[in-house]
């Protein structure tokens, strides 16, 4: 066998090695998004949009139920496809602040536990902005963040940065997302953008705000 047929073969073999062990290496690229929780008495529980299910509101909800926070803040999102659909529904002109309020007090809290913050969101950069300035003006010295799974480890890197200056103590809690399985991602096309995503914001977030300071 010559070298030329010897390096083809081997260059088969490696692939053949790289694809039937897809199983194994696959799942790192979710995993590593996702984060171990780190609960603790805080002074506010902090959501982070991005999910019209509620699931993360419900999550905040049980938090301050168990008496970890009294407070929950919401950064409310710029209009957006999502919110015209519920609008629609509802037939209603009924705004963000209104359904969330309305979510809240539905679900047992107290309408003076809850801070909505304006509608400025677009990103988690821009949400996390805001929370700070809500966060500074309250005097909280800790929060605790609550997202979903695939979400949290993103959340957290920028969080540590907006919040770096300021003594403001970081926890946060995890949304198990029931449609993003790590160990199959790559078989569901949401999960698939969900993961694509994440990298993809990562590395804007790292070059745009962490290094240009934008």
């Amino acid at each position: 066998m010559g070298k030329r047929a010897g390096r083809i073969l081997t260059g088969f073999l490696v692939v053949v090695v790289i694809i039937a062990s897809h199983p194994v290496w696959m799942p790192l690229a979710a995993k590593f998004l996702m984060v171990k929780d780190d609960v603790q008495k805080a002074d506010a529980v902090v959501i982070l949009s991005g999910d019209w299910k509620f699931d993360r509101e419900r999550k905040a909800i049980d938090l301050y139920k168990k008496g970890f926070a009294d407070k929950i803040i919401r950064v409310l999102e710029m209009e957006n496809i999502s919110f015209e659909v519920i609008k629609r529904l509802l037939n209603s002109e009924v705004t963000q602040g209104q359904i969330y309020t309305k979510f809240f007090e539905t679900n047992g809290v107290n309408k003076e536990s809850v801070i909505l913050g304006d509608a400025v969101a677009t990103s988690t950069f821009d949400e996390l902005k805001a929370a700070r300035g809500i966060i500074l003006k309250n005097h909280f010295k800790s929060i605790i963040l609550v997202t979903s799974d695939y979400h949290m480890r993103r959340a957290l890197i920028t969080a540590k940065w907006v919040f770096r200056s300021g003594g403001v103590r970081l926890y946060h809690a995890t949304v198990h997302s029931a449609d993003f399985n790590p160990n199959r991602w790559w078989l569901h096309e949401r999960s698939i953008k969900e993961v694509i995503f994440e990298y993809l914001n990562s590395g804007f977030y790292l070059i745009y705000h962490f290094m240009l300071g934008k």
